[in-house]
């Protein structure tokens, strides 16, 4: 079940570590980002919203100067549902 409390930003940072082959976000110049997704494209997390997963027991940042920021089960059963696609529904 997806918290409603997580905005759209966390949303996009979660589906973006779903997409890493180690579904974590890296440490890099401004914040956070994923180097490549599926589409090709860089995206950047600012460390404000790494902060608010990582208190919602969603991300794993194991010290204040970690470089790696590893989604925690529950983060990946989120990132999972939202990057599931949405059902169809079956007009009769």
């Amino acid at each position: 079940m997806i918290p409603a409390t997580i905005g759209p930003t966390q949303r996009a940072a979660l589906v973006a570590a779903l997409h890493t082959p180690n579904h974590a976000l890296s440490r890099g110049p401004g914040g956070w980002w994923v180097a490549v997704d599926p589409k090709g494209k860089v995206h950047s997390f600012t460390t404000r919203t790494v902060r608010m997963l990582h208190r919602a027991w969603m991300l794993e940042v194991p010290d204040m100067f970690a470089e790696r920021a590893t989604l925690t089960p529950k983060g990946l059963a989120v990132a999972k549902e939202l990057d599931a696609p949405a059902p169809q529904a079956v007009l009769a």
